[in-house]
């Protein structure tokens, strides 16, 4: 495996599960793989080394809607 990228295997269980969703589609990132909805980001698969790139995920609000 080269430094810095999802294996193969995870990207592939990935990308049927993304791929099965309507309207989702695959394409390269800044570093990985991201799946987006329109123009927003689904998920994305990057390896994360001695904290680098940082990991950020998204939490669901405290109440009411997702302010994004």
């Amino acid at each position: 495996m080269q430094r810095g990228r999802v294996p193969q295997e995870r990207l592939a269980r990935l990308r049927v599960l993304c791929l099965e969703l309507p309207a989702v589609y695959e394409e390269a990132a800044w570093a990985g793989t991201r799946w987006m909805i329109g123009k927003r980001n689904f998920t994305h698969a990057v390896m994360i080394e001695r904290g680098r790139p940082p990991p950020t995920r998204a939490r669901p609000p405290r109440r009411g809607r997702w302010r994004w």
